[in-house]
């Protein structure tokens, strides 16, 4: 039978993985029939981790707006961030230069400030705690600024391996093409069109890393962590097991993480695999 999936576009697992980790503990699933069931499952868990961290996790192009911060650097609510294309920034509809600090934590740095370090200029007035003369500078606060950043940031999701192409030897590469390596376990972005050489070439590990190869220049992307995409499928194949159990009640008493008691879904014990992901305040 032939069955329309419903996975969201940011599902943090496949269907294809999430059946073969169901099937490997007895509860088979010896045809599609209920894949639009784990599909719903897997939906909800990776919405549930989202909410968790507090951020998305696929890679997207984005437009975000923010209060102008004091100082140079500003924590951007998405990461990794990726270098190509590359992130610009406007002050009130005026551009302002800045650059990629910590791709890994998604900070970003403009020389000068991104007019927050005005604010630093507002002096207290002798003898009036609270009120202060400003120079040339809004009250901090105040959100009359709004700045503005459009950036690529995020991880190639299980499930957008397949929409990349291979890489291959001697094929001409346009810029902004993604590839996948031969193991499917490296992606790489085309910063500079040309043709790629006769042998693939060594793939490097981190976000924004340069690979050459022939007169191509590649940027690497990075794929999502694995430890989020096995807490998904330890997360829904313990829901499977368990509704095929008929233990309707379960959710209720074992897990507190998202929804703060009933209602939750993603089990206490897993919560350790999205600490280190969660966007930082």
């Amino acid at each position: 039978m032939t069955v329309t999936s419903i996975l969201s576009k940011s599902a943090l697992a496949t269907y294809a993985a999430a059946k073969s980790r169901i099937n490997s503990i007895g509860s088979q699933l010896v045809d599609d029939t209920h894949q639009n069931e784990v599909e719903r499952l897997l939906n909800a868990l990776s919405a549930a981790a989202e909410q968790y961290c507090g951020r998305r996790f696929g890679l997207k192009a984005r437009t975000e707006l923010y209060a102008p911060p004091r100082g140079e650097r500003l924590q951007l609510d998405q990461f990794p961030i990726a270098a190509y294309p590359a992130p610009s920034a406007e002050l009130d509809g005026s551009a302002i230069t800045c650059e990629i600090e910590d791709a890994e934590l998604g900070w970003l740095r403009a020389d000068g400030g991104w007019t927050g370090a005005t604010y630093e200029e507002e002096i207290e007035n002798d003898g009036a705690p609270g009120e202060y003369t400003a120079s040339n500078a809004t009250r901090p606060g105040s959100a009359e600024h709004v700045l503005a950043v459009t950036y690529t940031a995020g991880w190639v999701l299980p499930q957008d391996v397949a929409g990349h192409h291979a890489w291959t030897g001697t094929h001409a590469f346009t810029k902004g093409e993604i590839v996948k390596s031969s193991d499917l376990h490296r992606f790489a972005v085309c910063t500079t069109a040309g043709t790629s050489a006769n042998t693939e070439p060594t793939w490097l590990d981190r976000v924004n890393m340069e690979v050459t190869d022939g007169t191509v220049v590649w940027q690497m992307l990075e794929e999502l962590p694995l430890n989020i995409e096995e807490a998904i499928l330890i997360a829904v194949t313990l829901h499977w097991k368990m509704r095929q159990a008929g233990f309707a009640d379960y959710l209720n008493e074992m897990n507190t993480a998202i929804g703060r008691g009933r209602g939750g879904l993603i089990p206490d014990a897993l919560l350790p695999a999205f600490d280190a992901y969660r966007r930082i305040e």
